[in-house]
């Protein structure tokens, strides 16, 4: 977003009218949590992704993340914002271990971000967390949330 405090990083993504002011303050929260939590390796990732997230479409998506500057991130970001939301599909061991496996190059973005937009963990980013050995770094995130 245009005048983010993150060092480094300004979204190429021009505000406007595009986005209605209850969307934009919704996605400037989830930023703000982003930049409280994400650690540096993820920062600028996750920081797209709560930028373009509200777009659901794939080609807008797409374009949405190519005009926020995702560059070299594009498919990146396309593939944390396509997976949001799937972790409310995890209820047993089966679902939990298909989510990790389809979802295993981006985990630790996909957690990050899921985490910040709902604000706290839920038992079923908890069990993926866990089941990748990323259930400490999980609690961290959350943690800093506070």
């Amino acid at each position: 977003m245009f005048g983010m405090r993150t060092p480094g990083f300004v979204s190429k993504r021009p505000p406007g009218p595009s986005m209605p002011a209850e969307t934009r303050a919704h996605v400037d929260a989830v930023v703000r949590r982003v930049e409280a939590i994400a650690p540096d390796d993820l920062r600028r990732l996750v920081l797209l992704v709560a930028e373009v997230h509200e777009e659901r479409e794939h080609d807008r998506l797409r374009a949405a993340a190519e005009l926020a500057g995702a560059e070299r991130d594009t498919d990146a970001v396309v593939a944390v914002a396509v997976a949001f939301g799937e972790v409310w599909k995890v209820t047993d061991a089966a679902s939990r271990d298909d989510y990790v496996g389809r979802h295993a190059g981006h985990l630790r973005a996909l957690l990050l971000f899921e985490l910040a937009h709902e604000g706290a963990a839920t038992d079923a980013m908890r069990a993926v967390a866990d089941r990748a050995g990323l259930g400490a770094q999980l609690g961290a995130w959350e943690s800093a949330l506070d």
